[in-house]
């Protein structure tokens, strides 16, 4: 192969070859070289240093001076020499690319990367994150993530805890969650977790889980109250008193396909557990559905418990938003239905909690609650071979529903 002084002037006089390629070797670089081809000219190394094979193109000629081509070609060899080989050196550019990245990465930018990579995490649950941390740490989503240190954290944790201990730690268990994904993704550059400071200074507030429920003296009051604002809202409070569904995520999703009233059940497709439930009533929750289904379909929308222009509703009529939709929060709502009573402060997720405490009351077994309620069943052997039949589930549904009746008959006596 020829070999001759390598210039830019000496690299333009070459002619382009007639056929396949011609290689010329620089005097002065061993190992580096131009290829001509038919339409162009490309600088190149190719040489073995002890046991590592060099084999780059450099650029074409075209867009490449022989000075630079020269350096990179120089560079290439010296690496090779300290046992560096191209690919490593493109490995390495790649890290240091990827670590300015991830200096550079906002918070907001690491929550939606932790969400992607979550594949277990439902949709609601990575909305609601993200509505907690727009509410309370809507200045630092924009911020760098690692701009936020241990003092920050703390002072943050205080500010919000003044308003709401129970926020407060839910949102930063959010932050120390990016935190940990960040640093399993980028542990060269994030190597604390900021929240940590939270537990070294002892200042989470671990506030205690609610306990509050409706006792069956309050049952009279409850029903005052629906059955004195009739509509939707009030049926969506009583049916999750008589079945102990979860609220927002899955009674609230419940369309007019998905009642079978020759069967008296309900189909759940999404559950948080994201098992498909088949939830058998009685009948008193069977007439409040029937009569959900009639408006649901009269008013043109697939879910019973649709989402409702409130202005209307303050006039005492449900009529759908435009958007559509199932209803999600409705705490306004609900909050003038029980306002003046004792149940002034009563929410949604009460009604699951009264729902399982009065099946515990009258002897219902963990198993059979945890499946009316679509909790995940324990991983015990045992549990794992009973199978609940619908009719079997149905006569324990249909005990809790005559105990709520009861005790609401006898509360309104005592009244």
């Amino acid at each position: 192969m020829p070999k001759m002084k390598l210039t830019d002037k000496a690299v333009d006089r070459l002619p382009l070859s007639a056929d396949g390629y011609v290689v010329y070797y620089d005097t002065k670089l061993t190992g580096f070289g131009v290829r001509v081809g038919s339409r162009s000219k490309m600088y190149f190394v190719h040489k073995r240093i002890g046991n590592i094979q060099i084999k780059v193109s450099i650029g074409k000629t075209a867009l490449l001076t022989f000075e630079d081509a020269y350096e990179k070609a120089l560079q290439i060899l010296k690496d090779a020499a300290q046992g560096i080989t191209p690919d490593d050196r493109v490995a390495e550019q790649s890290r240091i690319a990827e670590e300015r990245k991830a200096e550079t990465t906002t918070f907001r930018e690491m929550f939606d990367d932790y969400c992607a990579t979550r594949k277990k995490l439902k949709q609601d649950t990575k909305d609601h994150y993200l509505d907690k941390l727009t509410c309370y740490l809507s200045d630092w989503l924009t911020q760098p993530l690692l701009s936020i240190t241990p003092a920050m954290v703390v002072a943050k944790h205080a500010e919000i805890g003044k308003k709401s201990k129970a926020q407060a730690d839910h949102v930063f268990r959010v932050l120390r969650a990016v935190f940990n994904h960040a640093m399993e993704m980028h542990d060269n550059i994030f190597t604390r977790n900021p929240v940590k400071r939270l537990s070294s200074v002892n200042a989470w507030y671990n506030v205690p889980r609610k306990q509050t429920f409706t006792r069956p003296a309050q049952l009279a009051a409850f029903f005052d109250a629906v059955e004195g604002s009739p509509g939707l809202v009030a049926d969506y409070m009583t049916c999750l008193l008589f079945t102990g569904i979860r609220s927002a995520s899955e009674i609230a999703r419940v369309e007019v396909s998905h009642v079978d009233f020759k069967e008296k059940c309900i189909s759940l497709f999404d559950t948080k557990t994201r098992e498909f439930l088949i939830v058998p009533v009685g009948g008193h929750v069977l007439k409040i559905l029937k009569r959900r289904h009639d408006d649901a379909v009269a008013q043109g929308t697939p879910f019973l418990f649709y989402a409702f222009q409130e202005q209307a509703a303050r006039n005492g009529r449900y009529v759908p938003k435009k958007a559509g939709g199932h209803i999600k929060d409705v705490r306004g709502t609900i909050k003038t239905i029980f306002e003046g009573t004792e149940l002034a402060q009563i929410t949604p997720h009460d009604m699951r909690r009264t729902f399982l405490t009065y099946a515990d009351e009258i002897g219902i077994s963990n198993v059979v609650q945890k499946r009316l309620v679509g909790h995940a069943i324990s991983q015990d052997v045992t549990d794992g071979y009973k199978v609940l039949t619908l009719e079997r589930l149905r006569k324990e549904v249909a005990k809790v529903e005559r105990f709520i009746l009861k005790n609401r008959r006898a509360a309104a006596v005592i009244a």
